[in-house]
Formats: C-alpha cells, structure tokens, sequence
C-alpha cells in the first residue's frame, strides 16, 4: 500500500493507494460515440442526460479493447498512434436500450490500476480527459483512488485536473471517499 498526499488551494487529503485490484466491468452492448465532451467536473451529468446522438459503431475501438485486456503495452502504442481514439466516449446498454455505462479510455484503465505510461499516454492525447465526468457523474480520479491505482498515476490525473480531488459522484462521493469505501 502506498500513500499519496493530495491538496488544493482549500482542500487536503491523503489516499492510500494498493496495487492489484480486479475490476472487471459488465457485459452488454457497446457504442462508440466520436468527439469530444464538453462535460467536466463542474457540470453534472446523470444517466439519462447522455446524448447518443454520433453513435458511431457498434464495435469498442481497438485502444478500449486493449484496456479492457489489461494489453497496457498495446494500449500505450495504440494510443501514441491513434490519439483520437482516446477522446471516443464507449457506451453500453443494456437490453432495453438503456445507458448504463459511458466512458472514455482513461475511465475504463483508471479502473484497471494501470501503468503511468498508459495514463500519460492518454492525457497527452486528450488532456481534457481527466475532466471528464462518466455514467455515474465520475472523473478517472474517482476510479484510480477505488481501484487502487499507483501514486503515480494518482498524481497524473491530480496534476492534470487539480480540482478532480473535491469533484463528487452521483452518490456525493470524493475520490478519497472512494479509496476509503474500498480500502485502498
């Protein structure tokens, strides 16, 4: 377990941090969504305000299915050579058509406590995307501090949206609130 300080200008906290954490995310129909959002931390989102308008496939991008894999060294290449790809939203729905997931590739790897090179990667791809919120009013942060991601990816995330470590959830969670609920 490792420890990571984290502050703001009116605001600090501590996150333990613990390494091998399965998370292993539902079945269901995938979509593609291309572009990018415009949603951050300051702008809530909930399941049913998702815009399905641009669904683009009914396939996940090769960048997401490597991160789905745990392929974080195909994830990393394919991420330097499609940097686009790391600004597609994924969404799932179940089978009445209904939104139950929708996120980007940084969500999806925030919950697979993956390598600092594959985060980095993909904030130099798409910066913006530690900002953004998913299905459940969450930004990557929230999912690497529940997920027990490295101090290193912890502190990329923080660096690149320092406001991610008061941003709330849908159930009003912070993330340390996250890593304490799942005692990492």
């Amino acid at each position: 377990i490792d420890e990571v300080e984290l502050s703001s200008s009116d605001n600090s906290m501590k996150i333990r941090v613990q390494r091998d954490s399965p998370s292993p995310l539902g079945r269901g129909e995938i979509d593609v969504v291309g572009g990018h959002d415009d949603r951050s931390e300051s702008s809530a989102s909930s399941r049913g305000d998702v815009n399905l308008d641009g669904v683009g496939s009914t396939e996940p991008t090769q960048l997401f299915l490597f991160i789905e894999r745990e392929a974080w060294g195909d994830a990393v290449t394919r991420s330097e050579q499609h940097s686009d790809e790391a600004g597609l939203w994924v969404i799932r729905k179940d089978f009445n058509g209904e939104c139950w997931l929708r996120q980007l590739p940084l969500h999806a790897a925030s919950m697979r406590c993956p390598p600092f090179e594959l985060v980095s990667s993909l904030l130099k791809s798409f910066p913006t995307g530690a900002r953004m919120k998913d299905h459940r009013d969450r930004l990557p942060l929230h999912w690497a501090c529940e997920n027990g991601a490295s101090t290193k990816v912890i502190e990329a995330l923080v660096n690149s949206f320092p406001s991610s470590i008061q941003a709330t959830d849908n159930d009003g969670n912070n993330p340390l609130a996250c890593a304490e609920r799942s005692k990492h």
